[in-house]
Order: structure tokens, then C-alpha cells, then sequence
């Protein structure tokens, strides 16, 4: 191994072999790739392959399309070999109202990246998977491109081709350490050998929080064993002249696909999920697998037999029970990560082969600071410590249990609440507001009436509509005041905190003490790094208002941003709370709080007076 690299990559997985091979695409191939055991060794070599299109989130659902063609068209090409995929297509099978509503907008999402979805009926649907029966479904959604793929195939395919591209693989060879360098470099310290990168990538699956540990960073992830089971051969199965599709069915939660003459089952059960190794696992867990175990399966197998019969027919040849990462949300954790240069996250898969290609937007993030996809929804740095082992454990544990269960727009789940709230919470909840969460703060929503306590979970308009064109009419025509706690607040200071904001802003700063203006922060290439509403306090003091979900994001491109200026920055967001008075008669009710002249000319007599103690100064 050499003892220099541009970039270390720890963890030889789908994910870190799929970074390595697209940053060799991308023009950096002084890569190496640091494995403790081989290529696959972990989750990867366990995973059932299979890689959908059916995604409630629109970056995942392109990222899947990539995959899938990296997966069925550019390696084939590349390697000369035929294609590993098989594109079997995939059913998803709904039984709800709401969940016909959820389908026709994940249509709509897969039909804007490209991808084909579309109803079927349940003759066509029979026809498509003759060993199923649909008798009780009420809406059949139908992906043909869909399908599975040997994972260790297209992972030692990937690596072959980065090899020739110069990059190198260590396997068999763990990092015991990361020691980070006065020169900003880091030092990752293995058992054979050390070695220096500029860069280095936290690719170690369900090892990752422990390597964030070596430079004190922290991965919100959680490992939970997930089963899967295959069959003995099925006669009818060996007639076919087609491969069966992936069918997935939300009321069996389960996968079902072919597996040479046989089933593949895999229920993610909705109760008794099975975490595994909350303080850390043994760094000697390599290819392990968990004793089966079927009993905690039996409720959802069961339900399996029901519309699969030829299920029933057959026996289990073999069980599989292997860890699985899970994050709050049970969606990636990729990009920079907070409080250090050039130190990335790409872990926390739950269906890690299908969005492999996340590796060619990483690349794209390190080589050129950004990427073509907007990745705020899997930005790492979307959580912080408030994000601690209890509430992701809880979280994860919800995800997984909630695999197969329909999404809605006004879904407010409970578990893990509250963690980050507002001095205003309770007395709020006392009158009854309704509070949703995001990134771990609690934010109301509307208020509750005798009438109405909660709502329906639909894509239709719910039970709260009126509740709510009722309080917007008040705001609209009289005054309304809430609670906006919940966003990121930063304080600028210093004799160069105009000249910093100006730089990074594409709006005007505000010109007069106590104004507010409203503006955007850019990448050298264009797109939207951070929204701010910047107030002027003086001209050496600014407070900045942003999402509560860019927080950390936007805190580290201010970080990142302020070498060369001299200034302070200060995170308010957990000091500071705010509230909002709007509405035609909110200066007539703000009035009787205050002293101050609010009036027009109060204004123009404000910074009169600011302007004379200024020349007094």
C-alpha cells in the first residue's frame, strides 16, 4: 500500500467501491480503497439485489434510475461481459384508497426522471406474475425496468474497472485510526501501514459510526438484523418461460421474487424489529450471518402463503439474517462532514446496492463542489447530536417497520418526540396546537378544535382544511402571531461582517441599520447553497434566518467562507427564539406592547437618530 493518496476510502462495500470507480470516472484516480476484509465482506455480500424504482423521494428515485442503467448498460459495456441485471420488472400491490393516491404521485415523480410506471389491472397483473393471486388488491402499480442483481457481480466488476483506471484496493487490512494533520490532511493509520489522503471517505456500513468516532465526528445510524428466506424449487416455477417480477405487497410487507426455481420472501415486519450491537460492533464481524429466525417472521409469512399458494407448497432451503443500517429517516448519509474539511460520509444504506449510483454524485460533490442533484435529503449533516442513540434507535426502528406502509403529506409520526422544542411548546400544546417535526424541532402546524383533534392520513384534503382556511382568513384580514422558533439563526459580527455577507450574497445587503432583506448563497458554479433573511443590526452585526434543516449545512459554508475576513460566528438556533406578528392590524397590536414609534414617520425618526449619534461617535 502506499504511503500518499488524494483520497482513502474506508469500507469496500457497494457504496465504497461505486464512489471509487466514479471518481476514477471523473478524472481522480489516485484513490485507495481500504477494506478490513474483502470486497463485499459486509452488508453487500448478504443483500438480495434488488434495485426499484418506486420511491417517495425525487433525488433517490434518480438515483435509482442510474443504478439500474449503470447496473444493466455502462458495465456490460465497459467489461465487455453480459449483463448480470435481471430486469424481471416489479409489481407493488395496494389494497387502500390512500394508497392509490400514493401511487399515482410516485408515477408522476418516475415519469418526470424517465422512468416507466403504470397501473395494471389484476388480470394483467395475473399474467405478469402467474404464481400470485390479486383477488383483494385495489390498485396494481407495474414497473417493467425493475428488477435484481448480484451484488458481489457488478461490486468486482466496479473494482476491476477502477483498478485499470489506477486507483488500488487494501484488503484484508483494517484502520485501526484517523489522526488529522496540522497541514488539514489526515493520517489513516491501518495494520499494514499508514497512509496520508487529502481527502477521506466514511464508507464503512455498519462499522461508519465507529469510524467517525477516530476524529471525533458522529454517524446517526442504527444496525438491524433483517431476514430473508428462499424455498426449495417449485415445479410450476421451473415451467416458466419468463423470470417472475419483484412483487412487493403492503399488506404482506414483503418482497417476494424468483430465485433460480424457487421463492425469495423477505417481510420486513411491522412489530418485534430487531436491532443488533447499540454501543459498536466487533471489528472480527466479517460475512456473519444470525441464526434464523422464523418465528418472529410467522405472522407476515403467513399472510405471504395467502396470496403466493405455491408458497405454501414448497420448503425453506435456506434462511438469511444479516445487519442492516438503518438511519432516522432510513434515507442515505452522504456529504461533507460537519466541523471537518475534506472528511465525507457515504454510509447509512438500507437498500445500499440499488442506490449505488449515489457514488457518481459524491464524486461530483468532492471533485467539483457540488453536484446536478439536489441532495439536501440525504446530506449527513441534516442531523446533528440531537439526533442521539435512543432517538435514532427508536426512529430506525419506526423506518424499518414502516418499509411498506403508505406515505402521505400530512403523515405526523410520533415516535422519537419530542427531542428539540421551543420555550412556547407547551403552552401551545395546552391550546391545542397540532405540532409536526422537522429535523428533530417541533413546529405547529394549526390548532385543534372540540370538533377536530387530529387528521385523516390522506392525499385529500383533510379534516384540518377548514380549520386552517379559517385561521388564514384571520391573518388575512385581522392579525395572526406564531411561533418560528424553529429555524437556524446565526449572529455575524466583526469589522468585516459586511464585506463576508456581500461576498457571499447574490442580493443587496440590507443598506440601513434595521432593515431585513432577503438572499442567496451560491456555489462558484451557480445553484442555491443557503436561503438567509439578513438582518442589519449595524454595520459589524447582522443576524442570518434560515432553515432549520440547513442549520449545520449552512453554519459550515459560513465556516468554510470566513478564513480571510475578520469576523464571528455564532450558531442562536438553540438560544434564540422568535415569534411572528402579521396581518393588517399587527403594528395596532404590537403597538400597545411597545414604546417605540411604529408609525410611517417613526421610521424616517429612527434613523435620524441613528445618523446623529453616529456623527456624535
Amino acid at each position: 500500500m502506499k504511503t500518499h493518496a488524494q483520497v482513502v476510502i474506508v469500507g469496500g462495500g457497494s457504496l465504497g467501491v461505486n464512489l471509487m470507480y466514479h471518481l476514477c470516472e471523473e478524472g481522480w484516480n489516485d484513490v485507495v480503497l481500504i477494506e478490513k476484509g474483502e470486497l463485499t465482506s459486509g452488508s453487500t455480500w448478504h443483500a438480495a439485489g434488488l434495485c426499484p424504482n418506486f420511491n417517495g423521494n425525487h433525488t433517490l428515485s434518480s438515483i435509482h434510475e442510474y443504478t439500474i442503467k449503470l447496473y444493466d448498460e455502462i458495465l456490460p459495456k465497459k467489461t465487455g461481459l453480459p449483463s448480470s441485471f435481471h430486469k424481471t420488472g416489479s409489481l407493488r400491490v395496494g389494497y387502500t384508497e390512500a394508497e392509490e393516491q400514493w401511487f399515482r404521485n410516485i408515477i408522476s415523480r418516475a415519469n418526470h426522471i424517465g422512468c416507466e410506471m403504470h397501473f395494471v389491472s389484476k388480470e394483467e397483473a395475473a399474467i405478469i406474475n402467474p404464481m400470485m393471486t390479486f383477488d383483494n388488491a385495489r390498485c396494481i402499480l407495474y414497473t417493467p425496468n425493475d428488477g435484481h442483481v448480484d451484488p458481489t457481480t457488478v461490486v468486482t466488476q466496479l473494482a476491476q474497472i477502477a483498478k485499470k483506471n489506477g486507483a488500488e484496493v487494501s484488503s484484508f487490512n483494517r484502520v485501526t485510526d484517523i489522526n488529522i494533520l496540522p497541514s488539514g490532511e489526515y493520517e489513516v493509520v491501518t495494520e499494514l501501514g499508514n497512509i496520508t489522503a487529502q481527502h477521506v471517505v466514511n464508507a464503512g456500513g455498519c462499522f461508519s459510526p465507529q469510524v467517525a468516532e477516530m476524529v471525533g465526528a458522529y454517524v446517526p445510524l442504527v444496525n438491524l438484523q433483517h431476514q430473508y428466506l428462499i424455498t426449495e424449487n417449485h415445479p410450476d416455477i421451473a415451467k416458466l418461460t419468463k423470470e417472475l417480477p419483484v412483487t412487493r405487497d403492503s399488506n404482506a410487507a414483503s418482497y417476494i421474487r424468483q430465485e433460480g426455481n424457487g421463492f425469495l420472501i423477505g417481510p420486513y415486519e411491522t412489530r418485534g424489529s430487531k436491532p443488533w450491537a447499540l454501543s459498536g460492533l466487533d471489528w472480527s464481524f466479517d460475512r456473519e450471518l444470525f441464526e434464523g429466525d422464523l418465528e418472529r417472521l410467522m405472522p407476515w409469512l403467513e399472510r405471504c402463503m395467502e396470496i403466493v399458494p405455491g408458497f405454501q407448497e414448497v420448503g425453506i432451503s435456506t434462511v438469511i439474517n444479516g445487519l442492516i443500517t438503518h438511519t432516522p429517516d432510513d434515507n442515505l448519509l452522504v456529504g461533507p462532514v460537519s466541523g471537518l474539511r475534506n472528511f465525507w460520509n457515504l454510509c447509512g444504506a438500507s437498500i445500499g446496492i440499488a442506490q449505488g449510483g449515489i457514488g457518481k454524485y459524491l464524486a461530483q460533490w468532492m471533485i467539483h463542489g457540488q453536484t446536478e442533484l439536489n441532495m439536501a435529503s440525504l446530506d449527513s449533516r441534516r442531523f446533528d447530536r440531537w439526533a442521539d442513540q435512543k432517538y435514532c434507535t427508536t426512529r430506525a426502528i419506526e423506518s424499518y417497520e414502516r418499509m411498506y406502509s403508505m406515505g402521505v403529506p400530512n403523515e405526523n409520526r410520533p415516535h422519537g418526540r419530542p427531542i428539540r422544542v421551543s420555550a412556547l411548546h407547551t403552552v401551545l400544546a395546552q391550546k391545542g396546537a397540532v405540532h409536526i417535526v422537522n429535523t428533530g424541532f417541533e413546529k405547529p402546524t394549526w390548532f385543534a378544535t372540540g370538533d377536530v383533534r387530529e387528521e385523516t392520513r390522506t392525499w385529500a384534503h383533510s379534516e384540518a382544511h377548514d380549520i386552517v382556511a379559517l385561521e388564514c382568513n384571520a391573518v388575512k384580514n385581522y392579525c395572526g402571531i406564531t411561533d418560528i422558533s424553529g429555524t437556524a439563526k446565526f449572529k455575524i459580527t466583526g469589522k468585516d461582517a459586511f464585506e463576508f455577507l456581500d461576498n457571499l450574497s447574490c442580493n443587496k445587503l440590507p443598506a440601513k441599520d434595521g432593515r431585513i432583506g432577503l438572499t442567496l448563497f451560491h456555489a462558484e458554479n451557480g445553484g442555491i447553497m443557503a436561503e438567509q433573511t439578513i438582518s442589519r443590526i449595524s454595520e459589524n452585526e447582522f443576524l442570518l434566518m434560515g432553515a432549520i434543516g440547513s442549520q449545520v449545512k449552512d453554519y459550515q459554508w459560513l465556516e468554510w467562507h470566513s478564513d480571510d475576513y475578520d469576523i464571528t460566528i455564532e450558531d442562536l438556533t438553540e438560544d434564540w427564539g422568535g415569534v411572528l406578528l402579521t396581518g393588517p392590524k399587527a403594528r395596532e397590536i404590537l403597538v400597545q406592547r411597545t414604546n417605540e414609534d411604529l408609525s410611517n414617520n417613526g421610521n424616517e425618526k429612527l434613523e435620524a437618530i441613528i445618523q446623529m449619534k453616529k456623527q456624535e461617535c
